[in-house]
Parts: C-alpha cells; sequence; structure tokens
C-alpha cells in the first residue's frame, strides 16, 4: 500500500526539480509511453524466460527495470487527474502476469484517448497490478524506480545541477 504513495513522491519529486531537462509530456502521452514501457516489459520478459530465441538486435534491459518504468509513466500521467491515493484499496486477490500488465496499461491507455476520460477506477487497477506483479516476483519496485530515475538524471541532467 505505502509503494504505490512512495512511487508517487518519488516520481513526482524528480519530475519537478528536474523539470527543465526532463519535462513531463501531456497525460495522454504519458500513457502512450507506459504502453511503450509495458511493451519493452513483455520484450524482456520473453528475453528472460526464452533465452535460446534468435532475436534481431541485442537489448540490454530487464523486466525490473521496464516494471519501474512503467510505473514511473503511470504515475506521471496520474499527477494530472488528481485522484487520491488514499481513496482506493490496493488489494487483489489473484496471482497476475506480466501479461496482466501489459492488458491492463494498454487498456487504461486506450480509454484514455479514445474516449478522452480517465476513470479513477481504471488507474487504481493498472498500479495494483503493476505493484501486485512486482510483489509476486520480489522485485522492490520502489528501488528500483529510484535507480531509473538516477540514471535518467545521469543521462539528462547537467552534472552541476544535481540536487
Amino acid at each position: 500500500m505505502t509503494t504505490i504513495k512512495q512511487i508517487h513522491t518519488a516520481v513526482w519529486d524528480f519530475r519537478r526539480k528536474y523539470s527543465e531537462w526532463w519535462a513531463t509530456p501531456e497525460p495522454d502521452d504519458c500513457l502512450r509511453y507506459a504502453f511503450t514501457e509495458a511493451g519493452e516489459l513483455m520484450d524482456a520478459y520473453l528475453r528472460s524466460q526464452r533465452p535460446g530465441d534468435a532475436r534481431n538486435n541485442a537489448k540490454d534491459h530487464s523486466v525490473e527495470k521496464e516494471l519501474a518504468d512503467v510505473a514511473i509513466m503511470l504515475m506521471s500521467a496520474w499527477e494530472y487527474h488528481h485522484f487520491s491515493l488514499d481513496t482506493f484499496d490496493y488489494s487483489y486477490g489473484r496471482t497476475v502476469s506480466v501479461d496482466d500488465v501489459a492488458y491492463y496499461t494498454v487498456r487504461m491507455m486506450n480509454t484514455a484517448v479514445s474516449c478522452n476520460a480517465i476513470k479513477e477506477n481504471s488507474f487504481i487497477l493498472a498500479l495494483t497490478i503493476v505493484n501486485k506483479y512486482s510483489e509476486q516476483n520480489h522485485i522492490d519496485l520502489l528501488a528500483q524506480v529510484i535507480a531509473n530515475l538516477e540514471e535518467i538524471k545521469r543521462k539528462h541532467v547537467p552534472e552541476s545541477q544535481w540536487k
């Protein structure tokens, strides 16, 4: 329960601090980026499960990093809608898969873009699925989000501006 709030705080503290170098896209584009990150998550998952498959290009990513990127982009879109992180139940009774993470991320992006509206319960479900997947797979999602944000800082923010 706390992890989602902590991730929100980490993402938005970072975005506010480094907005000059890492601007926040509009909400629909945040969700489109979450969709692309869900695709990269699926790619990383397949590479980890099927190392013998021949692939056209080498990627240096992991399920942990890509799951964190999905969470970062969902949280980036969340801020625009002013939904409360205190008003919902984070519990989810069944086991979730990487397919669920991809599906619920894509579903939310599609609904937001095609219907020009985001329902709070869709957001809640997508965030809950991401969090549940991380718990089931012993991924410290908060630590990975922070690590990904640090990587973004090193890549995009001049060292003289690191705070």
